[in-house]
């Protein structure tokens, strides 16, 4: 092998190595954020109607905001699996629900 060669190589592995690690290190990022999802207390399902507005557009906002987090636990996780490819395109899928 040609000296240029070798050093394509070096430089091609010392590419994927720090490719690596940024992998490890976005993945247990990714972990945590799935341990402090998972630690949040259920949400009462039991609340009373109420007849103030305020308290009932507060509900309905709650409500969607859990279940965007409950889209975002499950893509994190299928990323994590290896079944989709983090990036910003499949977030942004995951947090308007669309797919």
């Amino acid at each position: 092998m040609t000296e240029e060669r070798m050093i394509n190589i070096e430089t091609r592995l010392n590419k994927l190595e720090k490719d690596r690690k940024h992998m490890v290190e976005h993945i247990h990022e990714l972990q945590i954020i799935i341990e402090k999802l998972n630690q949040t207390p259920p949400i009462n399902q039991n609340y009373q109607q109420s007849t103030n507005p305020k308290v009932e557009y507060l509900t309905i906002a709650n409500e969607q905001m859990f279940k965007q987090n409950q889209r975002l636990r499950e893509y994190i996780e299928d990323c994590i699996r290896g079944d989709k490819k983090l990036d910003q395109k499949g977030y942004l899928i995951a947090l308007s629900g669309g797919e």
